[in-house]
């Protein structure tokens, strides 16, 4: 009798018997929340857990690569979910979600032992959603083990249904992109193995790109610089390790961290003023600064280049102006409403339009940003773009140029925007890019020339390396 007593209690004691969970798995469970519930930045917040965390550096690694790859697959992963749970993707909860996001990424992509796998996972749900969703996620996981080739059947099942849109769903599917921004691609890139490659490199982890700040210092030559692989096109900028990031010459802001497309922007801009002496005093505007990246190289650029010009850095946003603030005198730095030129205290030769936008040009560096934007919020981003080039223009003088930027290739936000403006007011011209390269001194101009139209310049991740960005420069007629 007793012995039937304490059996089955000796059972429910071990079956309830907490498991050690696995550190470096619920560190990465717990930041994917922050990032893809709470809206947080994978590269702000990952970086500050990591550091709180006592995770040695091989943990860190795998939990950064858990991290990013579940944000830049989160769409398809929800795919895979849905086509092996026997409820509906709605009815599941999210804490839910994000435990099995992260066992759908190792099974896929990061060749973790599948046991392991399904074993962490399920202790880790026990511990946030309970037993009763513990076993869900050991259904679904473990129905993700026994699957052949996960991916062959959610493409055949959609080919069941044929309609015109079968190939993109595919392609959404397949290379985790949603559609909207695939088509978008498409407009510009029709040749579809050139798309598919564009897809296949945003999925690739990007690398980190640096550029010192010009100063006297000689940072070029110290022997930690000097070891990094040099850029292809900038001629100052390095491929950097991501421990570099802690280093005292990005915490001082000697070195900023910068994608070489934004190196490339900022010295064609710079080289706008190459057809004048450095007697000339020209105003130079950067109507939309935040966080300040090309504003603190080109005010380090014209203090050592060109002395005489003045330099004002405007960002609507306070928290971000006073990001601008720490890379050059906050003197210099505005916190004005850019499309409100009356509030400006003077007009300007040159007016640089760091345009917000989808962003869909550095979809490789954001993995999670690809799942935050719609297109529902295109048609209010091109309204500012349009109300910036507007306020630009009046804030221009006559012989003034605009280098308009957006790190986005869709073609609302780039030549569109360039023909309306340019049809409303007669009077600018676009300039022609190639006339700034080689002042520039950026090298390898051919491969820069070759995506140059008569709009301005598109740069590609999948050619170029970069964030897929876009210059155009304008012209107001008139003195030069």
């Amino acid at each position: 009798m007793s012995k039937q007593f304490y059996k089955p209690r000796r059972e429910v004691l071990q079956a309830n018997k907490v498991m050690k969970l696995d550190q470096k798995r619920l560190i990465a469970v717990d930041v994917l929340r922050k990032i893809m519930i709470e809206g947080a930045y994978a590269q702000l917040v990952l970086p500050k857990e990591l550091s709180k965390s006592k995770l040695d550096q091989r943990d860190r690694a795998f939990v950064t690569q858990l991290v990013y790859m579940s944000c830049r697959y989160w769409g398809k992963n929800l795919k895979i979910l849905e086509h092996l749970s026997e409820r509906p993707i709605s009815e599941v909860d999210d804490k839910v979600k994000l435990v099995l996001q992260a066992g759908i990424t190792e099974f896929g992509h990061m060749r973790t032992e599948p046991r392991a796998v399904v074993f962490e996972y399920v202790n880790i749900a026990k511990k946030i959603t309970g037993q009763s969703s513990s076993s869900f996620v050991n259904a679904v996981l473990r129905g993700y083990q026994r699957s052949d080739n996960i991916d062959a059947e959610i493409e055949n099942r959609i080919l069941e249904k044929p309609d015109t849109k079968s190939e993109i769903k595919i392609m959404e599917f397949k290379y985790a992109h949603p559609a909207w921004i695939i088509e978008s691609y498409r407009k510009l890139i029709p040749d579809i193995i050139e798309l598919k490659t564009l897809l296949e490199m945003n999925n690739r982890a990007a690398q980190i790109h640096a550029i010192p700040l010009l100063t006297d210092e000689k940072i070029e030559q110290e022997k930690t610089w000097s070891s990094f692989t040099d850029l292809n096109f900038s001629p100052h900028g390095k491929t950097v390790e991501s421990n570099y990031l802690e280093s005292s010459k990005v915490r001082e802001q000697k070195v900023i961290i910068q994608n070489e497309g934004s190196q490339i922007i900022e010295l064609i801009w710079a080289a706008t003023s190459q057809t004048f002496n450095s007697e000339t005093s020209l105003k130079w505007l950067d109507l939309c600064a935040g966080p300040g990246g090309k504003a603190a190289y080109l005010y380090h650029f014209l203090k050592l280049k060109r002395p005489n010009d003045t330099f004002i850095a405007n960002e609507i946003n306070e928290t971000r102006a006073k990001l601008v603030a720490k890379r050059m005198p906050s003197s210099q730095v505005l916190n004005l409403d850019g499309t409100e030129p009356k509030d400006f205290p003077s007009k300007y030769d040159r007016i640089l339009i760091d345009a917000p936008c989808t962003g869909l040009g550095a979809i490789a560096r954001r993995s999670e940003s690809r799942w935050r934007k719609t297109e529902k919020e295109l048609s209010s981003l091109l309204k500012l773009q349009a109300q910036l080039l507007e306020s630009a223009y009046q804030l221009l003088e006559p012989g003034g140029i605009i280098g308009y930027v957006t790190c986005s290739p869709h073609m609302l936000e780039t030549r569109a925007q360039i023909i309306e403006i340019t049809h409303k007011h007669p009077d600018l011209e676009i300039l022609p890019i190639t006339n700034y390269l080689l002042g520039s001194g950026l090298k390898n101009i051919v491969e820069i020339e070759n995506n140059i139209d008569r709009y301005g310049l598109q740069l590609w991740t999948h050619k170029h390396g970069t964030d897929s960005m876009f210059l155009s420069l304008l012209r107001k007629k008139g003195e030069d």
